[in-house]
C-alpha cells in the first residue's frame, strides 16, 4: 500500500518536471558532455595508441576494438546530435533510443561488476559508487526525455524540445 503511493507520487513528480522543461536541459546538457568527452577520447586515441579515456564511464574491452571504437563514435554521434539539434524524428528517435538504452544496460552491467570487486576485495575505492552509474542515470534520464517527446507528439501533437 504504502509502495503503490510511493509510486504515484513519483510518476507525478516524474511528469512535472518533464512538463516544466527542466528535464530536457538536464538531458541535452548530459548528452553534449557525455557526447564531447568520448568524441575527444576517441581523437586522443588517435594520437596516442593504447589510451582509452572512454573507459571512466563504460568499459567495452570484450568487443573486438574496431567494432567499440565504431559502437562509441556512434553514440557520441547520436549524443551530440539531440545536444544540439533536440528536435528528433521518428526513425532518429528510435535509433537513439535503442542506442541510449543499449549503452544503458552496458554501463548498469560495468556498475555490477564495479561493486562484485569492490565486495571480493580485489578493488579498493572511496566513494563506493561508480562512475558507470551516474552515466546510468544520465542516460536514463535521456531515455525518459524521449519517451516524454513521443507522448507529448502523441497526445499534444507536437514537440516541445
Amino acid at each position: 500500500m504504502m509502495a503503490g503511493k510511493y509510486l504515484i507520487n513519483l510518476a507525478k513528480y516524474l511528469r512535472e518536471f518533464t512538463a516544466a522543461g527542466r528535464l530536457a536541459a538536464i538531458s541535452r546538457g548530459l548528452a553534449l558532455f557525455l557526447g564531447g568527452f568520448t568524441l575527444l577520447n576517441l581523437l586522443l586515441a588517435l594520437r596516442s595508441p593504447g589510451f582509452d579515456g572512454n573507459l571512466w564511464w563504460i568499459d567495452l574491452r570484450w568487443l573486438p576494438f574496431s567494432a567499440a571504437r565504431v559502437a562509441l563514435l556512434l553514440v557520441a554521434g547520436l549524443l551530440l546530435g539531440y545536444a544540439l539539434y533536440p528536435r528528433l524524428g521518428r526513425r532518429r528517435r528510435r535509433v537513439t533510443l535503442a542506442v541510449l538504452i543499449l549503452f544503458g544496460g552496458i554501463t548498469l552491467a560495468n556498475a555490477i561488476t564495479y561493486w562484485t570487486l569492490l565486495a571480493n576485495g580485489s578493488l579498493y575505492t572511496g566513494p563506493g559508487i561508480s562512475f558507470s552509474l551516474l552515466i546510468t542515470a544520465a542516460l536514463c534520464s535521456s531515455v525518459i526525455r524521449f519517451y516524454g517527446t513521443r507522448r507529448q507528439q502523441t497526445i499534444g501533437g507536437h514537440a516541445g524540445c
